[in-house]
C-alpha cells in the first residue's frame, strides 16, 4: 500500500514524517554551506555524531510518544549531512515535490529517501528541473498559500514552477534580506513559521517587506529578537494546533512562555547541535501527512 500523502497546513495534526538522519554525519568532507556551519565547524564546539545521535533520538522519542510515524533516511555515499531532510523535499496538498538544491553536496541528498519516494503514488511525485533552485525551508503552505521564501536560496524561477504546478494555490513570494544586510535569514523558516491556528512566529527584521496575505492570515504574530533568530527559535515543529516542539534553550525561553501563555502545549527538548549546521525542528523534519 503507498504511503499517503497530505500537507495542506502548517499545523495540521502530524500523522507521518522523515527525520535527518546523524550517524553519517561527515564522514565525508563537509561542504560550508551556511553562515552557522562557518562559525561552529572549525571550532571546538563542533557538531559530532556522538553530539548529534542523542538528540535526535530523543527527537524520534517525542514525535512517537505523539503518536507520529517516523522514517529516516538511509546513508548516502559521499553526502556529508543528512540532517535537514525538510530542504530536498515537501509536499503542497497531495503531491511531494523533489527539491532543487543550490549546493553540490546537497544535490543527491534526496536519493537518501528514495526508498520512501517509491512507496508513494508515483503520480503524485514531481522533480523540480535542474538549474532551478527551490529548498523546502523556503515552502510553507498553509491557509490555501504556498508562501516561497526568496533570500539566500530560492528563486523566482522557483516561484513560477510552482505557479504552473499548481495553479489552485496561491503561491507567493516573499522577499527576505540578504547577507549583504546584515541579516542571516537562509531559509523562510528562520524567519517565519505558523503556530496554532491564527499565530505565527516572525523576525520581522529579516523581511524586506511583509506580505499583506501574511498579515492577514495570522492575526497573532509573535516577533523574535535578533538573538533569537539567531538561535532558530523560530524553527518550531507543530505536532497539531495544540502543540508544538521547541528548543529547551536560554534564547527560546521568552518565546516559549508567550506559546504557553497562550495555551500550547510546548513539548521542550535540548536540541543544541542541529542548529550548529543551520537548521532546528522544522528544518530537521519532513512531514508526510497532516489531518
Amino acid at each position: 500500500m503507498a504511503i499517503e500523502l497530505k500537507v495542506a497546513s502548517e499545523t495540521g495534526k502530524l500523522k507521518s514524517v522523515i527525520i535527518g538522519y546523524p550517524h553519517n554525519f561527515h564522514e565525508c568532507e563537509p561542504e560550508i554551506v551556511n553562515e552557522s556551519q562557518r562559525k561552529f565547524y572549525s571550532g571546538r564546539k563542533k557538531p559530532t555524531i556522538e553530539s548529534l545521535v542523542p538528540e535526535f533520538e530523543e527527537f524520534n522519542h517525542q514525535l512517537k510518544l505523539n503518536g507520529v510515524i517516523v522514517y529516516e533516511p538511509v546513508p548516502v555515499e559521499n553526502v556529508p549531512d543528512q540532517l535537514t531532510p525538510r530542504d530536498i523535499g515537501f509536499i503542497v496538498g497531495g503531491t511531494f515535490v523533489v527539491a532543487g538544491m543550490a549546493k553540490q553536496s546537497r544535490k543527491q541528498e534526496w536519493e537518501g529517501i528514495s526508498r520512501i519516494i517509491e512507496q508513494f503514488d508515483s503520480s503524485k511525485v514531481i522533480y523540480v528541473p535542474e538549474g532551478i533552485i527551490l529548498e523546502g525551508g523556503d515552502v510553507i503552505v498553509d491557509k490555501g498559500c504556498v508562501y516561497v521564501g526568496l533570500s539566500q536560496r530560492s528563486t523566482m524561477e522557483g516561484v513560477n514552477f510552482l505557479r504552473q504546478k499548481f495553479p489552485n494555490y496561491d503561491i507567493t513570494p516573499v522577499h527576505l534580506k540578504s547577507l549583504d544586510s546584515d541579516e542571516d535569514v537562509l531559509h523562510l523558516d528562520c524567519a517565519f513559521v505558523p503556530v496554532g491556528n491564527d499565530s505565527g512566529i516572525i523576525y520581522p527584521q529579516g523581511f524586506i517587506k511583509i506580505p499583506r496575505s501574511m498579515e492577514l492570515n495570522y492575526s497573532n504574530l509573535i516577533g523574535l529578537k535578533k538573538e533569537e533568530q539567531k538561535a532558530l527559535a523560530s524553527n518550531v515543529l507543530s505536532l497539531s494546533a495544540e502543540t508544538l516542539m521547541s528548543r529547551k534553550h536560554p534564547r527560546a525561553s521568552r518565546l516559549n512562555s508567550i506559546l504557553e501563555s497562550r495555551g500550547l502545549n510546548v513539548i521542550k527538548i535540548k536540541f543544541d547541535e542541529a542548529p550548529k549546521t543551520g537548521g532546528s525542528f522544522r528544518c530537521c523534519s519532513l512531514p508526510l501527512y497532516r489531518e
